[in-house]
């Protein structure tokens, strides 16, 4: 591996080094790449974000929030790990994938497990206002369908929440400025990741046509794909992640 200078983190210079096992992503042809050294393990479809367009108006969606799209972050990273994910900057991802969920006694609210055996069990509405077992019915139907397996009971909501914008798990990543793959004090997460949405995972839960579209910056990979990287060992926290520019094309020498 080429000796960079401290403080330059990976760059183009550490690219397919020998016997290492990286991710390259490629935002234009739309393909991520799990290679070892100059031999491509894995190739998937994988979108990024979108340039937004100068002056354009981006009328306000409830599943995008009105975030102006904008382009997936060049760049060398080492990825942190992977697992649900949740934030409160995305209001359907102030909960966790997976989440278990229940009608309260009133039959008007759902409530959702916190994990906090002091206050094990929360509504809904109280961190995502609005949020009321009505709403909740209409979202699940709206995604899901009339999913049994996901509604086991038929009552409408789902058993634990499908609605986490990440999807069941997302791959985290950071900038490594000193190359030492550890997330070192004044190091950061990246607020772009890897994940799967909820309307792909309901289509292969469905068995239908996954249909893939731009992100607002995170890396979009179908749930199948996401289960082959992480089953395969391709996403080991410590490992690369090359992000390329819009214009880079991937490389002739790379082989299958």
């Amino acid at each position: 591996m080429s000796n960079v200078a401290k403080g330059k983190g990976w760059t183009q210079d550490d690219w397919y080094a020998a016997g290492e096992s990286q991710i390259h992503f490629f935002p234009m042809p739309k393909r991520l790449l799990w290679t070892v050294g100059k031999k491509i393990m894995l190739d998937v479809e994988a979108w990024g974000g979108q340039k937004a367009v100068r002056h354009h108006h981006y009328r306000y969606d409830p599943i995008d929030q009105g975030m102006r799209p904008r382009l997936t972050t060049p760049g060398g990273y080492v990825i942190s790990g992977w697992g649900p994910y949740r934030t409160d900057t995305w209001k359907y991802s102030r909960i966790r994938w997976g989440t278990p969920l229940r009608i309260d006694l009133t039959g008007q609210y759902v409530l959702f497990e916190t994990g906090n055996q002091s206050d094990r069990w929360k509504r809904v509405d109280s961190v995502i206002p609005g949020m009321t077992r009505a709403s909740i019915t209409d979202f699940f139907r709206e995604l899901w369908g009339y999913d049994r397996s996901r509604d086991t009971d038929g009552d409408g909501v789902p058993d634990t929440w499908v609605f986490n914008d990440f999807g069941p798990v997302a791959i985290n990543y950071f900038r490594d400025p000193n190359r030492n793959r550890k997330l070192d004090k004044g190091e950061r997460i990246m607020g772009e990741m890897i994940h799967t949405t909820p309307v792909n995972e309901a289509q292969t839960s469905h068995g239908e046509a996954v249909t893939m579209e731009f992100s607002h910056g995170c890396i979009h990979v179908r749930p199948v794909d996401l289960g082959r990287l992480i089953g395969q060992g391709a996403v080991k926290a410590g490992n690369l992640l090359f992000v390329h520019g819009p214009g880079e094309i991937v490389f002739d020498e790379l082989s299958p």
